[in-house]
């Protein structure tokens, strides 16, 4: 009697976007953005920057479609692959989210604000789960991979902690540039306005 075919399980896709159901946000944000790098190269500017949009030589005029080069076409349909690739990445509750979204862009953005949250929501969940690391010990009902798990979404917004940092480093540095200059033009104008009432003193 031969033995029954054992289960392998199904590894990831290229042809197809990672589902995402709602939890391990990061792990899917990180494979969904290469998934969408490897379909083209200008596909995840669609994402950051926004939609491509033919324009008028030398303005900012929108060019009339029957006009668009065969290269501007295949961006413009950039656009519309990154909002195929998204939705048809999302199970229902997450798609619902972005449903009234007209742009890729603004779809991506609207899951990282719900699943991750303002960098001050940030920095508190980072806050807590640092406080949980502190205390940390297994529950009974815990196995050895569930203990550690929070331990991976720890990593993962510490390295989005750190990504910001270097800016606003930046832009505090910029800041007391700025003040240290205005403080500099200040004290000149006094030292003027010093020499200014002496020489009238000596005059009268």
């Amino acid at each position: 009697m031969s033995k029954p075919a054992k289960f392998i399980s199904e590894g990831g896709s290229s042809n197809r976007p990672p589902l995402f159901e709602g939890d391990d946000y990061y792990y899917w944000k990180d494979k969904m953005e290469l998934f969408l790098r490897s379909q083209d190269n200008n596909m995840w500017a669609v994402i950051e920057v926004g939609e491509y949009q033919p324009t008028v030589k030398d303005s900012f005029t929108p060019k009339p479609q029957l006009e668009w080069t065969t290269a501007e076409s295949d961006r413009v349909l950039l656009n519309t692959k990154a909002k195929l690739f998204i939705k048809s990445a999302l199970c229902r509750k997450e798609y619902d989210r972005i449903m009234e979204c007209k742009t890729a862009k603004e779809m991506w953005n609207t899951l990282q604000t719900h699943h991750e949250g303002t960098s001050r929501v940030k920095e508190t969940m980072i806050d807590i789960r640092v406080r949980k690391f502190e205390l940390f010990e297994m529950n009974e009902e815990e196995t050895v991979d569930q203990m550690y798990d929070f331990i991976g979404s720890l990593k993962a917004h510490e390295a989005i902690l750190q990504e910001e940092k270097p800016l606003k480093k930046k832009m505090i540095a910029l800041d007391s540039q700025v003040e240290e200059h205005s403080q500099n033009k200040d004290e000149g104008l006094n030292f003027q306005n010093d020499d200014e009432e002496e020489l009238a003193f000596l005059s009268r």
